[in-house]
């Protein structure tokens, strides 16, 4: 018969115990397969990222790498050192932060989309300047990938030199820019001359030189020292791409040329302010965005000296010092016979410099009572209308009562050619423009007036003309002009009294950096107070004959 015997409860569960431990084995093997192909798709996913911010900068301007310095604060990575902020871009050294007007910002950025499965990627960009033995300039781009996955921190890292290059087709990347100033004031006669720079950062390439507007002007080379000299800069602008129009000849990468466009404005010519455009065109690309480039000047045409403009009312908070009447107690006098013309030579032009009663190197420097100390440096003289409104005592030594304004300049003084002259003794203007040249007869005019408590019978200036520029690494005043002497005798008004003097213009020209003066020392045997700076009451100007 047959057999109906089963299974015993041991062999079951001994065959229970056996799929359970197969069946274990078995997910175990599929759960490490899960986590596996998801460590693996977040690092490629990590990977992308870091690829992708990379490639995004390496494409940015070059100009623009680097950080926000703010946006750095809190990043425990990024470190202080010598006098910046330093990272370790993964090679064991720190290298400092490139820190930039408009840069990266945020540097550390998380996200967590569909597209990144759902996990938060934080992304930390770091631009660094590499050191580098030979000066070269090349940038660092570094990019941190860090992600959490089954309680563990995982990181990716990508790096990548970046240097300046042209990418793309060479389209044609340059700049003209003004050399100098671009309006003048010139007399009928006078030669007007404006200066420009034609720099290439793309390409080689040519670029065409091209005048409109009013007048026929001339297009010259500097010859290299960026100062206006008729005698030396005569090199004339070719047309060597045979298209008819003058150019600037093949400029490499990096290379600039200066020139200088003039005319000499004629006689008969209209009293009138006119302007004048300069364009520069890409040969190989004139027709591509970027690749014109214009600087616009304007010219006036006046008959009379070139004078201040407008001025400007003083501020209320010039000095807190208390300032003596506007209106002095005893009457002014005129000036005393004829005053002196100033001449200017051919091609120039006369121009009226302000005597102020401030530094260059700081607006209202030594106003109100000042001190010796507080008027311890050289005035400036400009184009800009007198500063105050009434005469200050703005003395180095203050009147002996201290009643009255003015300057008071002390007897025994001598012109200096250094940088800290005895300023009791001395008063000493400069221009605040370089470049220029000087060629004909300046005047000099100012008001004087006896020191209160020390009547004189006479009163006795001397001015020197020179050229203020550096001199073997140290500024010193040079081509110094022939003495002029002021002398009022008997000086008999009671109060200021309009003086002038012609002086010959020692100065040819000044460079990058050289400047115009003018001192007046007291050569007679008692103080002598000047009035200058002072808007309709006491006028004082230097007019001299420029270009």
């Amino acid at each position: 018969r047959a057999d109906d015997r089963g299974f015993s409860l041991i062999e079951a569960i001994v065959a229970l115990l056996i799929s359970s431990i197969a069946f274990t084995a078995l997910a175990y093997a599929g759960i490490s397969s899960i986590q596996a192909s998801y460590v693996g798709r977040s690092s490629q996913q990590a990977a992308d990222l870091a690829a992708q911010q990379l490639e995004l900068l390496r494409y940015a301007e070059y100009g623009s790498l680097g950080h926000v310095a703010s946006d750095l604060s809190g990043d425990p990575a990024v470190t202080s050192c010598s006098g910046g902020v330093c990272v370790d871009p993964g090679t064991g050294v720190r290298e400092p932060l490139v820190i930039v007007a408009g840069g990266l910002a945020p540097h550390s950025v998380t996200t967590r989309t569909a597209a990144t499965n759902q996990t938060a990627y934080t992304t930390r960009t770091y631009i660094s300047r590499p050191a580098d033995a030979f000066g070269a300039d090349y940038l660092r781009i570094t990019v941190f990938v860090s992600w959490d996955a089954y309680g563990e921190t995982r990181t990716k890292q990508v790096s990548s030199i970046v240097t300046y290059s042209q990418r793309g087709l060479p389209l044609p990347v340059f700049k003209l820019t003004p050399l100098g100033a671009t309006s003048a004031t010139v007399n009928p006669g006078a030669q007007v001359v404006f200066g420009y720079t034609l720099s290439n950062q793309g390409a080689p390439d040519r670029f065409n030189l091209v005048t409109s507007g009013f007048g026929v002007w001339t297009l010259v080379r500097d010859d290299g020292d960026r100062l206006w000299e008729p005698a030396q800069d005569t090199q004339v602008f070719l047309d060597t791409s045979s298209d008819g129009v003058v150019d600037s000849d093949l400029l490499e990468p990096g290379g600039a040329v200066d020139l200088w466009a003039f005319r000499t404005v004629a006689l008969s010519e209209s009293l009138a302010t006119t302007t004048t455009t300069l364009s520069a065109t890409s040969v190989g690309q004139p027709l591509v965005a970027g690749g014109v480039q214009t600087a616009t000047t304007t010219t006036t045409v006046t008959s009379a000296v070139i004078t201040a403009s407008p001025t400007p009312s003083p501020s209320s908070t010039v000095s807190s010092s208390p300032t003596p009447s506007a209106t002095p107690s005893v009457t002014d006098c005129p000036l005393s016979g004829t005053a002196p013309t100033a001449t200017a030579s051919a091609t120039y032009s006369l121009v009226s410099y302000t005597l102020h009663n401030a530094s260059g190197s700081g607006s209202w420097v030594g106003s109100g009572t000042s001190t010796a100390a507080g008027q311890g440096r050289p005035l400036t003289m400009d184009r800009v209308g007198p500063l105050a409104g009434s005469l200050n005592a703005y003395s180095t030594d203050l009147t002996p009562d201290g009643s009255l304004p003015g300057r008071v300049l002390q007897t025994g003084g001598a012109f200096t050619t250094g940088a800290t002259p005895n300023v009791a003794r001395l008063v000493d203007w400069r221009t605040a423009i370089d470049r220029k040249s000087y060629s004909g007869t300046a005047v000099l005019k100012l008001w004087v007036a006896s020191a209160p408590s020390s009547p004189s019978t006479s009163i006795s200036l001397r001015a020197y003309l020179y050229k203020w520029a550096k001199v073997s690494g140290t500024y010193t005043a040079t081509q110094i002009g022939s003495p002029v002497d002021i002398v009022v005798s008997p000086f008999t008004c009671l109060g200021f009294q309009q003086v002038s003097a012609a002086l010959a213009v020692p100065v040819t020209a000044v460079g990058s950096n050289g400047y115009l003066g003018v001192q007046l020392v007291n050569t007679g045997s008692q103080p002598v107070r000047l009035g200058y700076d002072v808007t309709g009451t006491y006028p004082a100007a230097l007019v001299v004959p420029e270009k």
